[in-house]
């Protein structure tokens, strides 16, 4: 009787013994619960771990593995995984972690950057993912330079070269939201170069510029650090608030291929780098995280051959690496050390970039200097390409206030810019009162900066009508101030609340009149907020003709005893007010009081309502 022939297990369970075994696999799940495991300094999916299972059989018995062994294998581990209850954040290229950044240069060779200076670490307490893409960096080394990286880059000016290096050194802190660096300049400037000289000196990768795809996009951007947009001169609506989203974080998923509700996700910050002869947009959320930067065109005599330019590169990117992390040490030092009064929209990286120009002896008040000046730059990008900026900007140089229905103030702009505007034309124009708001909201950031405050009134019955407040005096490039008119349905006190307290009928009457669906035409006489505020300013007579639109003050009228002077007022035409009876009202009013008992304190109770209508009592 022969003896029965041993058992073999199968290739799944041989397998996980052999992982088992080596010990070196530790299983943990990710941030967004993927199963991983830790093999030669990176983290690897579970769902990749293929080649490492296949090389694991092969080391211990000289074999293939069958496709349902790895399948059956990766199944027991992606449980044991989750079953083990250890959550680990991974990071691609760069980490922050306990006010130290941790930057990978290749799987197992890692640097630490902290207020002391920098070193590389043999055991960080950071984990970095597995990405195929990511090509490895040099060590770095002690006496470079910060600036000797200008010297690759043909920057147009002083403000060039502090700003470009200060993107550079802070591209590292993956915690902070940082600016798009922008490069612009004519043709032949090297903006295509000085885009792979942030990206080969930081973030070398397989492919290193990245195409706009709707459907791949966040795939790419994935796979790398520092995301670089090659020669663009124009982006679509979708990519911009990508774009934006990469800034100030991203998170989104996909489906996982051939399955029903299995998610793949991403979540990323990510530094972008982007280049063309003009700024690829001009839309103000996009400007808003732009830093935009300068190069001049290089001389004939100036020019390399690529391969001679990139050999001395990378001769010297050792050195230039150690600068950036030294200078990076400095700026993590001085942080705690720095505040700014007025902070750039993306607060943290502002701060850190005032803590490098301190660090390096360019000084705050340079730091100031110098984002001031962006942030005009960014403004004037914005003014460019937004038509109705520009024609809000040019029609209030010569109004104080307007409160308008949308449709009457998109006719109102219209009108006012039929000479100097081809808003026929323009397809970015609204061709409805309806989409105006929308593009006001859109640069209101930027009519601020021009003294320009637009917003909606709180009053609803006649749909919010839309308002613009300015103190603007015209441009301050041509020294030259106009004269103002204000519009007839806004008030000339620059002191007056835009929500001050009328009954809701007394609104509602003073409101209607900027109404183009109101029927019975339009009222007249002095509201209460017209009255002005200082004493020797004269009230004119504000009766208009039905369907006027500018007011007409009577400037024959004497202002010799401007406080006893009767005014005829639209709530109460029973009786005449004068200035100061007005005045007294208004202070009332302002000290708290309600219009209606501020009325009657000063004028009397009874008075029936009535109305004038081309200057006759009806």
């Amino acid at each position: 009787m022969t003896e029965e022939k041993k058992k073999i297990p199968p290739v799944a369970d041989r397998l996980l013994y052999y992982v088992q075994k080596e010990e070196q696999w530790p299983l943990f799940a990710d941030q967004h619960a993927e199963s991983h495991t830790f093999v030669g300094g990176q983290a690897v999916p579970i769902s990749k771990a293929n080649r490492l299972l296949t090389k694991l059989l092969y080391k211990h018995e000289g074999k293939a593995p069958t496709n349902d062994g790895l399948i059956g294998a990766r199944r027991v581990l992606d449980m044991l995984a989750h079953e083990s209850g250890e959550v680990r954040e991974l990071h691609t290229r760069a980490a922050f972690h306990e006010g130290a950044v941790f930057y990978e240069l290749a799987p197992g060779r890692v640097v630490r950057v902290d207020e002391k200076g920098w070193k590389m670490d043999p055991d960080p307490p950071v984990y970095f993912r597995a990405v195929k893409n990511l090509k490895p960096l040099p060590d770095p080394v002690e006496g470079g330079k910060l600036e000797d990286i200008t010297t690759w880059v043909n920057l147009k000016s002083p403000k060039d070269k502090r700003l470009f290096l200060t993107h550079i050194t802070l591209t590292a802190l993956a915690h902070v939201q940082r600016y798009i660096l922008q490069a612009t300049g004519v043709m032949g400037s090297g903006k295509s170069t000085a885009s792979r000289v942030v990206k080969r000196l930081l973030d070398p990768t397989a492919n290193e510029a990245v195409t706009i795809d709707k459907r791949d996009f966040l795939q790419k951007a994935a796979h790398c650090y520092v995301l670089v947009l090659d020669n663009q001169n124009y982006f679509p609506e979708w990519f911009q608030d990508t774009l934006c989203r990469l800034v100030t974080g991203e998170s989104d998923s996909k489906r996982v291929l051939y399955t029903d509700e299995d998610d793949l996700i991403w979540s990323m910050m990510r530094a972008v780098v982007l280049n063309g002869i003009n700024p690829p947009t001009d839309r103000s959320d996009v400007q808003d995280r732009t830093l935009p930067i300068e190069l001049d065109r290089l001389p004939k005599e100036g020019r390399l051959p690529e391969d001679d330019f990139w050999m001395q590169f990378y001769l010297k990117q050792p050195e230039l690496l150690g600068a950036i992390f030294t200078a990076l040490s400095g700026a993590l030092r001085e942080r705690h050390n720095i505040s700014l009064d007025e902070k750039p929209r993306l607060a943290d990286w502002g701060l850190y970039a005032a803590a490098l120009y301190k660090d390096q002896g360019w000084g705050v008040d340079q730091f100031v200097e110098d984002w001031e000046t962006v942030e005009k730059n960014q403004q004037q990008g914005t003014l460019d390409g937004s038509i109705v900026a520009q024609v809000i900007i040019s029609y209030m140089k010569t109004h104080d206030r307007v409160e308008q229905p949308a449709a009457k103030l998109h006719a109102t702009l219209e009108d006012h810019a039929e000479d100097d505007f081809d808003l026929s034309r323009d397809k970015t124009w609204p061709k409805t009162g309806r989409t105006l708001w929308k593009r006001i909201r859109e640069v209101t950031t930027l009519l601020e900066a021009h003294g320009i405050h637009a917003h909606r009134s709180t009053n609803n019955e006649i749909g919010r009508p839309i308002i613009l407040d300015t103190d603007f005096d015209g441009d301050p490039d041509d020294g030259n101030k106009q004269t103002k008119s204000t519009d007839d349905n806004c008030t000339t006190d620059d002191n007056t609340d835009d929500n001050l307290s009328t009954s809701p009928g007394d609104t509602a009457h003073s409101q209607a009149e900027t109404d183009d669906n109101v029927p019975g035409g339009r009222y007249s006489g002095t509201t209460l907020a017209s009255v002005p505020s200082d004493p020797n300013e004269e009230i004119g007579d504000t009766s208009r003709e039905q369907g006027q639109g500018e007011s007409k003050p009577d400037l024959s009228s004497s202002s010799s005893d401007d406080s006893a002077r009767p005014v005829s007022w639209d709530l109460d035409p029973g009786e005449s007010a004068t200035v100061e009876q007005l005045r007294r009202i208004r202070k009332l009013v302002h000290e708290g009081m309600s219009e209606k008992l501020a009325r009657e304190e000063v004028l009397g109770k009874g008075v029936k309502k009535a109305f004038f209508e081309d200057g006759e009592k009806l």
